[in-house]
């Protein structure tokens, strides 16, 4: 039979010694490292995510880009073209008057 000094005596907590502390310290720190690994980790795998995410958007911008710039140029040799024909036709026109 337990007596009432022996109920005391295990509801009494055992003092933790330095071991103890340095011990649940180290798995701590041990814990918070490798969380921090992990989170380290996912940040970095965002970060790729969105870096290749961007050069691709700028990839597509540059060749948009490069297609309205053709289709510009195109515009534009067709109306300086156009106006090149204009002055011929203008000078015709004016030798013509001259003549009549």
């Amino acid at each position: 039979m337990s007596s009432a000094d022996d109920v005391r005596m295990t509801e009494k907590p055992v003092p933790e010694t330095l071991e103890t502390i340095a011990a649940k310290i180290d798995t701590l720190n041990t814990s918070l490292d490798r969380r921090f690994e992990e989170s380290a980790e996912t940040i970095a795998a965002k970060i790729d995510a969105l870096s290749k995410s961007v050069d691709l958007r700028f990839e597509e911008t540059r060749a948009q880009l490069g297609v309205k710039i053709e289709a510009v140029d195109t515009k534009v040799k067709q109306v300086y073209n156009e106006v090149i024909a204009m002055r011929e036709e203008s000078k015709r026109n004016a030798r013509r008057l001259r003549s009549v």
